[in-house]
């Protein structure tokens, strides 16, 4: 059986996911009655993915030192996922908060890209079969350039389609599958 080794670049972040009875008013106090706090980002979570498939998978982030104090990146390492290319650099966290209602199918991702907002092309490595960008602003892959000759590619945009939709149709035209999600 032959072993796809995929590069997945994008955020690494520090998730905190509440869950509430029904989303608040503006200006009202919520006491959430529930909480989990772990490590996320489209990045983390397609890499995961893969290797809980199976595969071999590579992450290629920014994180900053608090992120790394938390064991965010040994937390990975202990899935499988392999970080030797996750940069450690000054700078604010990715952080994201979850807001979740079950049972009405209700979430809100508020997210904050912290050191992540500077990954560049030149952080993609030689290495893998496969690159998949996980919710990148589409800047990035235009300007990956011949970084991605000789390997698949795929581009899950996230809320990049809302934030800059000319910027994603660029992007899918240099990359070979697209993940899109149709907003229920």
């Amino acid at each position: 059986m032959v072993v796809l080794w995929h590069v997945s670049v994008g955020n690494v972040n520090v998730d905190f996911s509440f869950v509430l009875d029904g989303y608040p008013a503006p200006g009202v106090n919520v006491v959430a009655r529930g909480l989990w706090f772990g490590v996320g980002g489209a990045s983390v979570n397609y890499a995961s993915c893969v290797v809980r498939l199976g595969g071999r998978a590579s992450v290629v982030s920014l994180v900053d030192p608090f992120v790394v104090k938390l064991g965010v990146l040994e937390w990975l390492s202990i899935l499988g996922v392999d970080v030797s290319y996750v940069r450690v650099v000054e700078g604010e966290p990715n952080i994201a908060v979850i807001l979740m209602v079950p049972g009405k199918s209700l979430r809100t991702i508020i997210s904050y890209r912290g050191v992540s907002r500077r990954l560049d092309p030149s952080m993609i490595p030689d290495a893998g079969d496969h690159v998949h960008f996980a919710s990148v602003n589409p800047k990035l892959i235009v300007d990956a350039g011949g970084k991605l000759e000789g390997r698949t590619s795929s581009y899950d945009p996230g809320g990049e389609v809302l934030g800059d939709p000319v910027g994603v149709r660029k992007a899918i035209t240099r990359v070979d599958r697209v993940s899109l999600m149709k907003k229920s």
